[in-house]
């Protein structure tokens, strides 16, 4: 006689020995097995019964487990295998009507009303597992919807692979019902990872999740092969997996509408009923309610309508099929598909569905109209380039822009591949554009600007640059349709190109028109890209009373996602360091520079945020940290394609104005020497001048910009003060007071304070004090750019034998072993090299002494001491 649960569900199948808990699932079952009838649908092998059968485990109302079969489609024989299961689980007593239940033919008409009753009669509340349910006929459904309408005392937990009558909405509004669709049985990736590793074999996990998306059945398949030594690797485990599976497909692959339509719905990740249509006509509905039934997938709520959604696996293997049978049709159904995606804006998959087909010209096409959409998150789109034909992609160069760009940004490939890559798009694209209509002359000088830059060559960018400009302007209604999504994109990189070239006013010309665009036509990236280079170009200038509220605003505007630290964001993190720098705020500069730190290896921009953390050391007084932290910057980007000329000069005066802060003025002008015919250079070197005593020559090469009328807020009142300072030291009182109070007046205007620091201290108090301007309140905060040396620098010669042996070894017992002395004299010696020093570190000490030609080789015993 079987044996009698009292306590729970009878008969529950027995479970494999390696299982993985899923106890979320369990516990959502248990809540919904409150309802009266609890449907969990789901293919075959998607695991199921083995979801109910953990559940039933620990269920405790009686109840049997029946595990129906296919002699279960007929009415009568179901109600037989359901009354016998109840029976052999002790579930019915003695007297109950439903042991006198005949199913013979002739009780049929009766059998509701009899089932009824003796439901009905049940003395304690029953649950019925019934497994399979698919296999009874629709009858059956309303016979259980009878029972439960009734209000007898079971409930009904049922697994199908099918839609049946039970999930009509009018079965379901009359009766309460709770319904586990497919998606919520898939294994997730943690739980794979679980089972693979009960399993031994926790490095298949990933290829496993990937290739079957949760799929129970062959992921256990699998993975059995694998523990069993059946296959040698992931890769074979699959393969014959994937045989099973495909004789599953190929067995619903006959030569009806119905295959044919799976066969085309299989390249869509989620089919819309508007595809279907498209693809299977009139039948389309008939085919997805058929697709359901079979359990082959689910309806879910997508964006504003309902989709129907292949099993991830069964959808492979049909299009696979779909390949192997119907070559032919592969590229009608994707570009299908893709326009479907195109509206729904689903834009990546779309790129998908064209690449998968070489369709390079439509590529070119979507991307000219959704530019910003495409390349966003970065690397995706190049992603779904590098599945293109190559020989496609060389005849359309704006393809080979996005892959060198990518390459580029994340510094994926060394200069030799990138020089390649760029030649080939630069090639492809001369080769093209001198024919062609005007959307296409944008198209090409926008790859033609990107080689240019990202080669390094940006005198010639410049002239391309310039070529655009004219080229937007000829542009019909149409064309500019056409570039919508290109076009704002466009104007910020000639705007970023003319930063780049030093000619700012004409970069805030391109960006004033790339956001003319109105908020349709520009993304909020695209709007961010550009309002932070006009932060940017506003904070270089000078002029923080107009950047404060920018930046502030900026703050509390609305932004796309995760916006802070992205690469649109980069001008407005260095316009916020700029504007700490005005406050002396070394570290809130570099704090801003901090959220570009995954970007600093490749953006362009690296040459301002070298120059930023330099700034950030010198307004601190440690411009012997600028110069090391400046030196490792330059020498991180040495494997870089080269920056622009102007780039260069910025970086090579941001280390004179260090080396002159570090009072070293001739090194100073020795570095600024190849910049004699630079304009940028010239305060700087008047600086120097200033500092070596050729008072004449700082006046005169301060003097033009000073009295100019650039819009140079900054320069010009560093300008200023030089001429003040030159002046005063050649006893010209008038001039120099008039130049001081202009210099005081720009800075008030402009929110200035940092242009202090362009003159000596005493120098300045000299010439306020002349000018009978009180300067204790005005000087406040400011600090010395370069104060009277307090280092005692006269290292002995056993400092310097521990200074250069630092260099190999920080630890105290080696260097107390080398030097033949005691750990705490050592100890010592490093004390007293820190103190004269001025620094915290072993690393600090290093490299001050190394700026300062203190530091000998090792074995070096040749004593040498310097002032400071």
């Amino acid at each position: 006689m079987p044996h009698r649960n009292v306590d729970g569900i009878a008969f529950v199948p027995r479970l494999p020995s390696l299982l993985v808990a899923r106890e979320e699932l369990v516990a959502r079952v248990e809540r919904e097995s409150g309802h009266p009838l609890l449907i969990v649908r789901g293919a075959a092998g998607s695991g199921k019964s083995t979801l109910l059968a953990l559940w039933a485990q620990q269920h405790h109302r009686r109840g049997v487990w029946i595990a129906l079969d296919r002699s279960a489609a007929d009415r009568l024989t179901f109600w037989r295998q359901v009354i016998d299961g109840m029976l052999d689980a002790e579930l019915v007593p003695t007297e109950s009507l439903l042991r006198g239940i005949d199913t013979s033919p002739e009780v049929e008409p009766r059998l509701r009303a009899l089932l009824q009753r003796g439901f009905s009669a049940l003395p304690e509340p029953v649950t019925l597992v019934l497994d399979d349910f698919h296999e009874a006929p629709d009858a059956v459904a309303d016979d259980v919807h009878w029972l439960l309408r009734s209000d007898a005392p079971v409930r009904f937990v049922l697994a199908t692979r099918r839609v049946g009558a039970l999930e009509e909405p009018d079965a379901m509004a009359r009766v309460d019902t709770g319904v586990m669709l497919p998606a919520d049985l898939a294994l997730g990736a943690s739980e794979v990872t679980a089972l693979a590793e009960l399993f031994t074999m926790p490095d298949a996990a990933a290829e496993i999740t990937r290739e079957f998306a949760g799929w129970a059945l062959p992921t256990r398949a699998t993975l059995l092969q694998l523990r069993d030594g059946t296959a040698a690797t992931v890769e074979d485990a699959i393969a014959r997996v994937h045989g099973v599976g495909d004789t599953f497909v190929v067995d619903l692959l006959d030569d009806s509408g119905y295959a044919q339509f799976l066969l085309r719905i299989s390249v869509a990740r989620r089919v819309t009923r508007a595809f279907a249509v498209e693809v299977g006509g009139t039948e389309a509905d008939d085919h997805l309610a058929r697709a359901e039934r079979d359990g082959l997938g689910t309806w879910s709520d997508g964006a504003g309508a309902s989709e129907f959604m292949l099993h991830p696996y069964l959808r492979a293997r049909l299009e696979e099929q779909l390949l192997a049978r119907r070559p032919g049709e592969v590229a009608e159904v994707r570009r299908a598909y893709a326009r479907e995606l195109e509206q729904r804006r689903d834009l990546m998959e779309m790129a998908r569905q064209y690449a998968a087909i070489n369709d390079g010209e439509a590529l070119t096409r979507h991307l000219r109209r959704y530019y910003a959409e495409l390349i966003f998150p970065p690397g995706v789109f190049a992603g779904i380039l590098a599945t293109v034909d190559e020989g496609e992609l060389r005849r359309h160069p704006e393809l080979l822009a996005i892959q060198f760009l990518d390459s580029y940004a994340r510094g994926r490939v060394g200069l030799p591949a990138l020089a390649r890559m760029v030649s080939l798009a630069t090639a492809v694209t001369f080769a093209r554009l001198g024919r062609g209509k005007p959307i296409d002359r944008v198209s090409l000088l926008l790859v033609l600007l990107a080689a240019q830059r990202v080669s390094g060559h940006f005198d010639q960018a410049l002239k391309t640059a310039d070529k655009l400009v004219t080229a937007f302007g000829l542009l019909s209604d149409d064309d500019r349709d056409a570039l919508r999504g290109l076009l704002p994109r466009a104007w910020v990189q000639v705007a970023t190109t003319y930063i780049y070239n030093e000619q700012p006013r004409r970069a805030e010309e391109a960006l004033a028109a790339a956001l003319d665009f109105g908020h349709d036509r520009i993304t909020p990236r695209a709007r961010l890209h550009a309002e932070s280079l006009q932060d940017l170009i506003i904070a270089m200038r000078g002029d923080i009373t107009t950047l404060a509220p920018r930046l502030d605003a900026a703050a509390e505007r609305e932004r796309p996602a995760e916006w802070r630290g992205s690469f649109s964001a980069a001008g407005y993190h260095l316009a916020e360091a700029y504007r700490a720098l005005e406050g002396f705020d070394g570290a809130a500069a570099r704090e801003q520079l901090d959220l570009l730190a995954e970007h600093e290896a490749t953006i362009e921009h690296w040459p301002l945020i070298a120059r930023v953390r330099a700034l950030a050391a010198l307004v601190e007084g440690r411009p012997y940290v600028g110069l090391q932290a400046l030196a490792e910057n330059i020498d991180a980007h040495a494997d870089r394609p080269p920056t622009s000329s102007s780039m260069m000069a910025l970086l090579t005066t941001s280390r004179a104005e260090l080396l002159l802060a570090d009072r070293q003025p001739h090194r100073a002008a020795e570095v600024l020497a190849p910049l004699r015919r630079v304009a940028a250079a010239q305060i700087v070197r008047a600086r120097v001048e200033l500092a070596l005593g050729n008072t004449d020559h700082a006046l005169g090469l301060a003097a033009p910009l000073a009295w100019s009328s650039e819009n140079l807020p900054r320069a010009k009142a560093e300008a200023l003060l030089v001429v003040a300072v030159a002046s005063h030291r050649l006893g010209q009182a008038t001039d120099a007071k008039a130049a001081v109070e202009r210099a005081m007046a720009l800075m008030t205007r402009y929110g200035l304070r940092r242009p202090w620091l362009a003159v000596p201290r005493h120098d300045v108090v000299a010439v306020l004090e002349a000018s009978g301007i009180p300067h204790q309140e005005l000087l406040d905060g400011v600090p010395d750019p370069s104060p009277a040396p307090t280092r005692d620098w006269s290292l002995t010669a056993t400092e310097l034998r521990v200074l250069a042996l630092l260099q190999t070894t920080g630890r105290i017992d080696e260097l107390a072993a080398e030097l033949g002395v005691s750990a705490n004299t050592v100890k010592s010696h490093l004390r007293q090299i820190y103190r004269k020093l001025e620094v915290g570190s072993r690393s600090e000490a290093l490299g001050v002494a190394g700026l300062h030609g203190l530091l000998t080789e090792p074995d070096d015993r040749v004593s040498r001491t310097r002032a400071g």
